[in-house]
């Protein structure tokens, strides 16, 4: 296999931000791979903002422990959500929160899965901001998921 010295610029789309990332094949004789990993790193560490929104917690729902968890965390890149946190003393089989912003709506119903003590448990993320949750009364619920608008 013959390996070439040469490199190309490939544009590609980021969610909603276009960037350019350098794509560079090298040979065997190079041995400094931690330089290589350096300078490849370089090209992929893009500041990207991230959004933030808040959320109203609803039916007794409360942060679990905010020293230790902090209150609950929900960020957008384009059109990519993450939420993160903990809750506990909610009732069983109803909305955790209501999603504050729109923009961070899903666009159809979203199932996902969350810890909780007593296993895995259904949160579903509707189009309309409601988080739901379904199950027992639980210690604590882990909020860690993400989902596409």
């Amino acid at each position: 296999m013959e390996f070439l010295d040469v490199a190309e610029t490939i544009d590609f789309d980021l969610v909603e931000n276009y960037h350019q990332v350098r794509v560079v094949e090298l040979s065997p004789a190079v041995t400094q791979k931690r330089l290589i990993l350096s300078q490849i790193k370089s090209y992929i560490d893009v500041a990207v903002a991230w959004s933030a929104s808040t959320v109203t917690l609803q039916n007794n729902w409360i942060n679990f422990n905010e020293t230790i968890f902090g209150s609950l965390l929900l960020r957008k890149m384009g059109s990519f959500v993450v939420f993160e946190g903990v809750v506990k003393n909610g009732t069983a089989n109803a909305n955790i929160a209501l999603i504050d912003d729109d923009t961070f709506w899903p666009s159809h119903k979203r199932v996902c899965t969350v810890d909780t003590d007593s296993g895995a448990k259904r949160v579903d993320v509707f189009p309309t901001g409601e988080i739901r949750y379904y199950g027992a009364n639980t210690a604590y619920v882990s909020l860690h998921l993400s989902y596409f608008l």
